[in-house]
This record gives structure tokens, sequence and C-alpha cells, in this order.
């Protein structure tokens, strides 16, 4: 490793190395890992090479917007340009996103400034503040997540456009996937299968995820623009109306729960399966204990959430009053120093919603194992959720 300041070389060794960083990753780079996927199409938004600029403009309120009720988008689309601003403050901070096209061999800055002008559509005043470039409609996924005791999480190993906010929420859950997997091999806990199945669960996710994010943004690249839509005739109400009918179609970038909470883990050699998971369906989430998938939530009482309960490591639900019977799997989980806390819940509600007596819930609240038995080869149980089969 170099240190930036001093350019002094340091030598660090590590049982294991997490490359966080990004999408320009030196780790993966390192490794020879290449992003495969459908590259960007070149759209006039959301695909092809873009601007996001952070500006001071205190005359948008009342130039552009015009006592109009106040948002924290606006989405312009006109023949000329297409762009959004972001309010950051409700007083004239922005981030305003547009493509960068240029004409007559402009400066990155000149383009911002011209095209910004055709958005508000009337002389204003605006401080630039700064911009970075970048190229939107991407969905790509590295080959693999890491090698050895070498993984990658977040944009280092998957590189999103940014419809629906897909891109930060999958590397969080690649960090709570990969946490505990690494908690458990640092403290002795883990077997040897562990650290090959944060690729074999994340990796899918990914490539579902990032499919999902460029649909989005070449549904919405393609919007029909009429030449009429600026005009106060009555083809260009008609033309405004239709623009935004269209975009009305785009609820799903907001509300896509399926995405954001119905990521499964079906094909995991540390999951042990039920076939009973339910269809993948990006804007509708079925809770469901099914093992691979997040366990469901229930409120036990007024502001007490069934996840505030679970505990650290591993957490055994019991929804039986025949709590004995988890007795061996906790004897085989304390001698092999895995975490387990046993939670019994007696709510009816609870029951039905995960339709199993028992429920082993990992420690990143996905569901390893339910049934209304233990198998016969409990020890083989235990040892499969953590990675020793």
């Amino acid at each position: 490793m170099v240190d930036v300041a001093t350019t002094q070389l340091e030598i660090i060794e590590c049982d294991y190395l997490v490359g966080c960083d990004g999408g320009n990753s030196i780790v993966r780079r390192k490794l020879g890992i290449r992003y495969r996927g459908d590259p960007h199409q070149e759209q006039a938004w959301a695909g092809g090479l873009t601007a996001s600029t952070f500006l001071h403009a205190p005359d948008f309120y009342r130039k552009a917007i015009r006592g109009r009720p106040l948002c924290w988008q606006y989405m312009v689309s006109n023949p000329r340009v297409r762009a959004n601003f972001v309010a950051l403050d409700g007083k004239g901070l922005f981030l305003f996103s547009t493509r960068l096209i240029a004409e007559d061999h402009e400066k990155e800055k000149e383009v911002i400034d011209r095209r910004l002008r055709m958005c508000v559509g009337a002389e204003a005043d605006f401080e630039y503040l700064g911009h970075f470039s970048w190229t939107a409609g991407q969905g790509l996924v590295a080959d693999s997540y890491g090698s050895g005791r070498v993984v990658m999480a977040g944009d280092a190993v998957h590189l999103f456009t940014p419809q629906g906010g897909f891109g930060m929420n999958t590397g969080i859950d690649d960090a709570a996937n990969l946490a505990w997997k690494l908690a458990a091999l640092v403290q002795g806990w883990g077997g040897k299968n562990l650290l090959n199945s944060y690729s074999e669960e994340r990796q899918p996710v990914a490539i579902r995820n990032t499919r999902a994010a460029q649909q989005m943004a070449r549904r919405i690249g393609a919007e029909p623009v009429a030449d009429e839509i600026e005009s106060t005739t009555l083809k260009g109400e008609q033309a405004r109306r239709k623009a935004a009918e269209f975009y009305m179609k785009f609820t799903e970038t907001y509300g896509s729960i399926g995405i954001q909470l119905g990521a499964r883990y079906d094909s995991s050699s540390i999951i042990v399966h039920d076939g009973l998971a339910p269809p993948d369906n990006h804007d509708q989430y079925i809770p469901t204990s099914s093992p691979g998938g997040r366990a469901p939530h229930i409120w036990l009482a007024k502001n007490q959430s069934l996840f505030d309960r679970f505990g650290r490591g591993f957490t055994l639900l019991c929804l039986t009053d025949n709590e004995g019977k988890a007795t061996e799997f906790q004897n085989l989980a304390k001698d092999r120093g895995v975490p387990l806390d046993t939670l019994s819940v007696h709510s009816d509600d609870a029951r039905q919603l995960y339709e199993a007596d028992f429920t082993l819930i990992r420690p990143d609240q996905h569901v390893a194992w339910r049934g209304n038995i233990f198998p016969p080869d409990v020890d083989c149980l235990v040892s499969t959720v953590t990675g020793h089969h």
C-alpha cells in the first residue's frame, strides 16, 4: 500500500482482504477479474455520458417553478434537453443532471451551462459549485467476487445505472452478507465453504438488480417528447398530458419493494432449501420464511419488532410450546462455538406467517432452515449452515 500523503510504501499482512474500492477497483484489476453485462445505450436521457452538477440557483423556484408546489425532484423534458433537478435544501441548492452532449468543441462546464439555461427557460442567476461526469445506463457485474481470501463488495463488483437507487442498497447487502461470514472465520466457527458462499449468494442478486435498473433506464430514456410540448395550444396541452402519463408509469422506480426486500439465495450451498420460494416480482414483496429469503417481519406488540429481538449471531425462532425439541441443536451450536440465541414467541399470527414451528435465522436476517421437526442428523444441519459441508 502507498500512503498518498508521503508516498511511503507500507506492507500490511492480514488473513482476509475486502476490496471496497469502487468501480475502478485496484483489487479487482490486480486479481484480473473483469466486468460483464450489458453496456449502456446512447439515449437522450438515462444512457450515455452524463454530468451531475452541484449548484446554487436561488432564481430556480421563482423563474422556473413560479408558485407551483415545491417538490424534491423536477424532471425536465423538451425537444432540446432532458434533465432533472434534485432539491438539496429547498432554498436553492440543487444537484442538476443532464447528458454531456457538446456542440462545437464546448468544454464540460459550457455544456452544463447551456443545458441548464434551456431547462429553466429564462435568464437566471446560478452559482456553479462543481460537477462530476459518469456513464448512465450501465449494468455490469464482475465475473467473480474474489479469489481465495481476497473478496470485493459494492461498486468494485457491480456497476449500476442509478434508477431505483439499487446500487447503494445492493452494496449494503453485500456488506451484511459478508460481515458475519468473516466474523465466523476469524472467530473459528465458520467452515471453509463460508467465504465461497458470499459470491454464490450475492452475484446472482447483483445480476438481477443491475438488469432491473437498466430496464428502467431504457424505458424512461424512450420517453416521446413532441415538438409542440411547450406550446400554449391544445396540441401542446395534449403533448404535456401524454408525457405526464408516461412518467407516471415509472412509480416503480421508488416503489420497487420486490427488488429491495425480495432478494433470495436459492442457489446457496449453506441454505437448507424446501423448494417453496415465491416467484420473483420486482414491484411486489411476498413475506415468507422459505429458506434463502429475508425473514418476514411482524410486530409483536406496540413498538416491539420481531427483528429487535433477534440475536447478533444466529437466532432459532421457536413458534411452538415444545421448545425442548431444540435442545440438541442448541447444544451442538454451543459446542462448536456458534453464536446462537433462542427466541420463543407465542403468537398465532407469527406462526401463521412463518409456517413452521422452528426457523433458523442467520446474522444477516436471511432464513437458513425451517421445519416442524429437526432432521435426524442435527450435526449435518449445523455443519451446512456454518459452511463446513
